[in-house]
């Protein structure tokens, strides 16, 4: 059986640092020291930088904690806090851009085959025909046959995803990805 890890549930907010201006706030039944003095340092940097910061509590098995650790210390993340935000952040805005009518930034990639008769023609006169705005295209020649095309693409959700789908599914495309994103998200 995996043993279990948990992370503290507590919230922070300007009314909870009511205490913080005061040089002799103590914890723990009139105990001052180190442990009081690192106590206000957070407790201010959570009132001044973070306003409204709640925190909350997760319980996973130690070795998906760990892979998880291993993960985000991989990428540069300093603690879990900021990649679970991302992951957070990551999980609403695709929400988001699934709905038709929220305005979504696409980048779509293809890889294709130049020699394919007229495909890059093709390609293009779909971009000129679409219901998106086409904000950027880029063409690069990964070798002597293939290239990589990189479109970005701005329009409703459901205008976004149907023309990454035709750019993607077009004869002599070998593959293709559509990444979305929403200026909208404030988080």
């Amino acid at each position: 059986m995996a043993k279990s890890a948990a992370i503290k549930i507590s919230r922070c907010s300007t009314s909870d640092s009511r205490n913080i201006r005061n040089p002799r706030f103590q914890l723990g039944g009139g105990r001052t020291g180190k442990f009081d003095t690192i106590f206000k340092f957070v407790l201010r940097r959570c009132s001044v930088n973070m306003n409204h910061l709640s925190r909350f509590g997760v319980s996973l098995e130690e070795d998906l904690l760990a892979a998880f650790d291993l993960s985000i210390a991989g990428v540069g993340y300093q603690n879990r806090s900021e990649a679970i935000r991302d992951l957070i952040r990551d999980h609403l805005i695709q929400k988001k851009v699934g709905q038709a009518d929220t305005d979504v930034i696409g980048v779509v990639t293809l890889v294709y085959d130049h020699r394919v008769h007229r495909l890059s023609d093709v390609l293009a006169d779909m971009q000129h025909k679409a219901e998106v705005a086409v904000n950027a295209s880029l063409h690069i020649h990964l070798d002597e046959h293939n290239c990589l095309e990189v479109i970005i693409i701005r329009g409703r959700g459901d205008k976004v995803h149907e023309i990454a789908g035709k750019l993607i599914a077009t004869k002599g495309v070998q593959n293709g990805k559509l990444v979305t994103t929403t200026p909208e998200m404030k988080h």
